[in-house]
């Protein structure tokens, strides 16, 4: 049974369960990165260009990978980039009041993915084929 038809569980119960397979919040965030593998390609590239559209092309996980990888794949940097620490010993900013919800954002500063207990299911999302740019654009042009 689906939502529309009154089967899914109350927020209330689905927050008091446990989930499969282990418990607590590492196990529940193991089985999350692991399930990004089963997005469609389709459904990430329409939530990344809905995303770039708004933000006149300023934020999206395409925009976020982008940036990572600029920052080759550095994590403390590429959050630096993206403005999600604070001050000289990078502290992560608090959430919802330490981010910026608007286009005086830092470039790449939009969607948000929570990375405080480790950056598995960022790296998923980042690593995910929807985000893979054609081979004939990551060649160099000596190659082409």
């Amino acid at each position: 049974m689906g939502v529309l038809h009154g089967g899914a569980p109350s927020a209330r119960q689905a927050g008091r369960r446990r989930p499969p397979g282990g418990s607590g919040r590492a196990a529940h965030a193991c089985r999350a990165r692991a399930q990004v593998k089963f997005i469609p390609a389709a459904d990430l590239q329409t939530l990344d260009r809905l995303w770039r559209a708004a933000s006149g092309n300023k934020f999206g996980y395409s925009v976020q990978k982008e940036l990572w990888v600029q920052n080759r794949r550095y994590w403390e940097k590429f959050f630096k980039a993206i403005d999600w620490v604070q001050g000289e010993h990078n502290i992560y900013r608090k959430w919802p009041a330490g981010f910026t919800y608007s286009l005086a954002a830092a470039r790449g500063h939009l969607p948000l993915t929570n990375a405080l207990r480790g950056t598995q299911l960022f790296k998923a999302i980042m690593e995910h084929p929807a985000f893979e740019r054609p081979q004939s654009e990551t060649r160099p042009d000596w190659l082409k």
